[in-house]
């Protein structure tokens, strides 16, 4: 089912009141929701019973410090604590899908939330916009609504999401989620676009039926091939480097730094080792 969520406040506040309806209304026991640090610096994945801390909750954050895909492994892998809502970039709930396929994440306890990726700045990066005062949510939404996704003035998002062709959940052959929540292409600041798996949750989360609108259509299909040329550009230029691996020594200089300090395998968000 897909329709709209009526905006009130704003659109992160009303993210997270779709969030508190899901655990107030006992369909799931907890949510591992991105939560502000206390300093407002950083944000993080928490597992949180209380719908008291979705104060905190930054969904809209353009920052990633941790793939929360694996957090969520993490939090499963020996039996989840109850049914559990994972609000997840596209990119995390992939990990998620391929850790359910080595029994790290078992998919009938796991509900889950997906948004419009609208990119994500280096974590320093992201602590140097609340230094300086600057507001990174709220730009990054109204560029979007006008079915664009831009970084701030002076600054650029992380590599990997520059050349991401899937950032928007449930497009194309993407997983799609129990609940997506997108802004993508809705020039309307006072809505919200949803898409739901069966009618119990369009019930508790307040859905309206609707058509998909055109502009949030094209909007995700110029991202998708804007994303799609500069990942085509990348692989390219590495091919170009490593002489199409007809070269060996070529292919060995681009590891001739690793040291086998093994971060790979940490930073890996399906590595469960």
């Amino acid at each position: 089912m897909h329709g709209w969520l009526e905006v009130h406040e704003s659109t992160e506040q009303t993210i997270r009141r779709v969030l508190e309806s899901l655990l107030s209304g006992g369909i799931v026991d907890g949510l591992l929701v991105p939560l502000r640090t206390l300093d407002g610096r950083n944000v993080v994945p928490v597992l949180i019973r209380d719908p008291a801390l979705l104060v905190r909750a930054a969904p809209l954050a353009p920052v990633m410090p941790v793939n929360a895909g694996t957090v969520l492994g993490h939090i499963t892998a020996t039996g989840a604590p109850g049914r559990v809502g994972a609000v997840l970039r596209n990119c995390e709930l992939r990990t998620a899908i391929e850790l359910s396929k080595v029994q790290q994440v078992p998919l009938d306890q796991v509900l889950f939330i997906g948004i419009d990726c609208l990119g994500t700045y280096r974590v320093q990066d992201y602590a140097r916009t609340v230094e300086e005062g600057l507001e990174a949510t709220d730009p990054a939404l109204a560029v979007a609504r006008q079915g664009r996704v831009e970084p701030l003035d002076g600054y650029a998002f992380r590599p990997a999401c520059s050349m991401c062709e899937r950032p928007i959940p449930g497009v194309e052959d993407s997983y799609a989620p129990h609940i997506a929540l997108g802004s993508l292409g809705v020039p309307n600041d006072r809505r919200l676009w949803a898409a739901v798996r069966d009618e119990q949750l369009a019930e508790v989360i307040g859905l309206v039926p609707a058509k998909e609108p055109a502009a949030r259509v094209k909007a995700v299909a110029d991202l998708i091939a804007t994303r799609a040329a500069e990942r085509d550009r990348r692989f390219a230029a590495f091919r170009g480097q490593t002489g199409h691996a007809r070269d060996p020594l070529s292919l060995l200089s681009e590891f001739a730094t690793c040291i086998g300090c093994k971060n790979c395998m940490v930073t890996c968000p399906i590595c469960y080792c």
